[in-house]
């Protein structure tokens, strides 16, 4: 090998000998190749000199090998013997050493110097470990001087820092607590994002308040703690407690500020009410309110986790568990926890296993208390943290709303009250309970989502409802409010309703309980008209006789009148005139028979016997009005009424629904029995009976019918009450159904 004197220089600065280059010179003269390769040999980095190989085209097809030096041979366990035979793809074929080939490419082209890393195994079957080497390349002419030093512990003492600044990052992120990082002139360089949502700190953010405090640890070289009042980013006052610590640089002097800020407004309310002073300053992890705990997972033989040691607690965790420092550290989770030992042990396991924190609640039956508990793996063999707080009014507040909830939803799904949630805006129903369905008879699906209107309950006016909705506006609570509702059926419920506004997700609405009160107003009208019954036969019994006996007078002297020959042409006249007093003794007798006190005979019968002792009268009557009657009897025991009364409300029915039939009429004649009544009914198919008629019937003088007197119907209901029965009517355009329910 033969180097000229200029390139053993430039070799000998490339390699940073401790040799002065003044020496070198001085030995330039001496150019021999055996004391350059001395030299070269004692060199503790590795150098090679290569030749670039070009093919036909002038292109760099290889480099050959001209001088490698021990510690090349050492590095790459190849001998010299090896190198000189072969060349550089020889001994590292591409595409592994296609990095290098490229890099020693560019230098020969350009002439530029380069620096790469280079993973490099001491022998071909990779057997070794892999070391990594810095390298350096320059150009000499057509030639490249190479050197390079093993920086392997280097790397991985980088990639050990690296690895343990990742987990302090990981655990800044994750901490419940605010932590920042400020320069020396308090601009903020870091910030986690507890610090970000709480207060709003971040990149170059100047912390104003208390400046002072960082000029002290600027001063003293010392960490702070204050209290400190702030205004969160959402405008919220707090309290929170500021923890500064300095960072010192190589000099001692401090360089940054580490700050960790906790919100202890909750905190500082209850020291308002049981404090009048505490201790203000403590260190970061001394100063935490929650409970904290540094453990030390144990694995069996098997590689089962079976415990946890306490290495390392705060206060915090002392008053939260109700134990002293000394009796927890250096124990086994399981005996300080035993009720939920093990289940804990699997789950801070899988904590450390996947690297990932977790967070559960778990209730300690010996202190009668509901932790909340954050689990974080520290990435550093099988140790991971613990922060917990007491959660235990917060679960008795929970508690406190599911009960709350609960009853509602008892309320709401009630079965005696109607509950229903309207939405303000649109009037749409949002829920509804199963005895509001019950009564109206839809379901929910044709219920939710629609208006009343759009269902056609409402039966009062577009005024009335107006009203309402404006009360509720103003007083937000409108009780009592009778109200009528149209079933899917077609029939009317009464209800009576209260409402009143409420939030629900964001929306105004109003929530209505209501009891339907049809029976009630049927009852409170059928009172009324039984008073007014009451107060008609009265009147009966007082004056009917007073009536009558003068009317029988006057009706004696009609008839003599009539046979006497004077009074011949007055005949038809004086006819009338009886036929009138006739009809007077009528209705009178319909007043008497309204009489409450009236006395009835009973008598054990049959209501069919009845039916048919009276069925040729009642045919006559059909055929005199064109109608057609049918009679249906029914297996009907013996009963106990008067015999007379039965047949005058029979007639008075069967009136009633002929004179409501146009010609051609049928009338239906039924009689059938239930476990505890015997039924008779009197079924027409006439036009039906208007809604304002039919809420008005069995009052006295009420009637349609243009000689009608208005007493027939009610004489009915007053046979039926003395009898114990009950009388009612179903009516639609298809005709009406009379019915008496008499109690066997």
């Amino acid at each position: 090998m033969k180097l000229s004197e200029l390139n053993q220089v430039k070799i000998a600065k490339q390699t940073s000998l401790v040799m002065p280059v003044n020496q070198l010179e001085a030995q330039s003269a001496q150019t021999s190749e055996e004391r350059f390769q001395r030299y070269c040999d004692t060199m503790t980095a590795g150098f090679a000199l290569l030749q670039a190989k070009r093919d036909a085209a002038g292109q760099i097809t290889d480099f050959v090998h001209q001088y490698v030096n021990a510690a090349a041979c050492r590095d790459t366990g190849i001998t010299q013997d090896e190198f000189r035979d072969q060349t550089m793809l020889e001994l590292f074929p591409l595409p592994k050493s296609a990095e290098q080939f490229e890099a020693f490419c560019h230098v020969i082209e350009t002439g530029e110097q380069i620096n790469l890393c280079v993973p490099v195994n001491a022998n071909e079957n990779h057997s070794s470990p892999t070391r990594i080497f810095d390298m350096n390349a320059i150009k000499l002419n057509d030639e490249i001087a190479v050197t390079w030093r093993d920086v392997t512990e280097e790397k991985a003492i980088k990639a050990k820092l690296l690895r343990r600044e990742l987990q302090i990052r990981m655990l800044l992120e994750s901490m419940p607590l605010a932590f920042s990082r400020f320069d020396r002139q308090f601009r903020c360089i870091y910030a986690n994002p507890t610090a970000v949502r709480e207060l709003g700190i971040t990149a170059a953010t100047v912390f104003s308040p208390d400046q002072s405090k960082f000029e002290e640890v600027l001063r003293t070289g010392r960490g702070v703690e204050y209290d400190m009042h702030l205004f969160s980013v959402h405008g919220e006052s707090r309290y929170y407690q500021v923890h500064i610590v300095p960072e010192i640089d190589e000099l001692g002097q401090v360089e940054f500020f580490l700050v960790s800020t906790k919100n202890i407004s909750e905190q500082k309310q209850m020291e308002y009410a049981l404090r009048t002073s505490e201790e203000r300053y403590r260190s970061l992890f001394e100063s935490m309110g929650e409970g904290f705990g540094l453990y030390e997972l144990i694995y069996d033989n098997c590689g089962q986790p079976v415990d946890a040691v306490v290495l390392d607690i705060n206060p915090g965790y002392e008053k939260l568990i109700r134990l002293s420092r000394d009796k927890i550290l250096g124990q086994g989770y399981r005996g300080l926890f035993p009720a939920f030992g093990a289940v804990a042990i699997a789950r801070y396991a899988e904590v450390i296993r996947t690297g990932q924190p977790m967070h559960f609640e778990q209730y300690n039956r010996n202190l009668h208390r509901w932790y909340s508990i954050y689990a974080y793996s520290l990435h550093k063999g099988n140790q991971f943290a613990l922060i917990f707080t007491d959660i235990t009014n917060r679960k008795q507040a929970d508690e406190a709303l599911r009960q709350s909830e609960e009853l509602f939803h008892k309320t709401f799904h009630s079965k005696s009250a109607m509950v229903v949630i309207v939405r303000m805006t649109d009037d749409k129903f949002v829920e509804v309970n199963q005895r509001f369905l019950d009564v109206i008879g839809y379901t929910r699906d044709e219920v939710r989502g629609h208006t009343a209107q759009e269902l056609n309950l409402w039966v009062e006016d577009d005024k009335k409802l107006e009203t309402l909705k404006e009360d509720l506006a103003t007083k937000e609570e409108v009780p009592n409010c009778e109200l009528r509702l149209r079933t899917k059926a077609g029939s009317i419920v009464t209800i009576l309703l209260s409402n009143a506004l409420i939030h629900l997700q964001g929306e105004i609405c109003r929530i209505g309980v209501a009891q339907d009160i049809t029976k009630e107003k049927k009852l409170e009208a059928e009172m009324q008209r039984l008073d007014r019954l009451n107060l008609v036969g009265e009147m009966a019994a007082s004056i009917g006789h007073e009536i009558r006996n003068p009317m029988t007078t006057v009706r004696g002297y009609l008839q003599l009148f009539q046979k006497r020959t004077e009074f011949a042409n007055y005949k038809d006249q004086l006819s009338t005139m009886i036929e009138e007093l006739d009809r007077a003794n009528t209705i009178i007798s319909e007043f008497l028979s309204l009489a409450k006190n009236k006395a009835i005979v009973r008598q054990r019968g049959s209501l069919n016997a009845i039916i048919d002792t009276m069925f040729p009268l009642i045919q006559a009557d059909a055929l005199r009005l064109g109608h057609n009657v049918i009679v249906e009897k029914g297996d009907t025991p013996d009963n106990e009424f008067d015999p007379s009364e039965v047949r005058q409300l029979l007639l008075n029915l069967l009136r009633n629904a002929m004179e409501a039939m146009a010609p051609n009429g049928h009338v239906r004649i039924k009689t059938y029995c239930s476990s505890d009544a015997i039924f008779l009914e009197v079924q027409d198919n006439g036009p039906g009976i208007p809604d304002e008629i039919l809420n008005q019937l069995g009052k006295p003088f009420v009637t349609t019918k243009e000689n009608g007197t208005g007493l027939g119907l009610p004489v009915c209901y007053r046979i039926a009450e003395r009898h114990n029965a009950e009388l009612g009517i179903r009516s639609s355009t298809q005709g009406t159904t009379v019915f008496v329910k008499f109690k066997r």
